[in-house]
């Protein structure tokens, strides 16, 4: 693959206007995805990403720091308070570490824990994110429900916004 710079305008056009992503407009002009991707560091456009809209600095500065202390700093992350879960939850250590326990736990079970004054039971209840983003954990952002109300919930999230952008 060839580095190419890709001119602002149609880069803003693709991607911008057109949303393409940059996987798409990689291939389309024979570069990678990495390539497109520093183009648009270079013109400062923001890049989204799976959780919404980045500043395009902070997606320029990944490449600066790498491994776990990377992803954490990445995430805005206390390096020796909290941890990023691959799926984008936030870690906390547990402060019911003992002998045969986990180090860490999501945050949004704490939270809901210490609201309800009692453990979440393992096996029956979840915490929902109102908003949808996953590191809000805010007592006003979690519900508590089952998991079968948790899945019903997601399905009719789902629907909703099926027939909102394409009926």
């Amino acid at each position: 693959m060839k580095k190419r710079v890709i001119p602002k305008d149609c880069l803003v056009d693709w991607y911008v206007n057109k949303r393409m992503g940059i996987t798409t407009i990689g291939k389309m002009i024979g570069t990678s995805y990495r390539q497109v991707a520093r183009n648009l560091c270079e013109y400062g456009l923001k890049r989204e990403g799976p959780g919404g809209f980045k500043n395009s600095v902070e997606s320029c500065n990944r490449r600066s720091v790498s491994g776990r202390a990377g992803a954490m700093k990445r995430h805005g992350t206390d390096l020796s308070k909290n941890r990023m879960h691959s799926a984008g939850y936030v870690l906390v250590p547990n402060p019911d570490t003992q002998k045969g326990r986990k180090l860490w736990v999501f945050e949004q079970r704490l939270v809901a824990e210490r609201a309800l004054g009692r453990k979440l039971r393992d096996n029956n209840e979840v915490v929902h994110h109102i908003n949808g983003k996953k590191t809000d954990n805010r007592n006003s952002n979690l519900l508590i429900c089952t998991i079968q109300y948790h899945k019903w919930l997601h399905n009719r999230m789902s629907e909703l916004y099926m027939k909102e952008h394409f009926a």
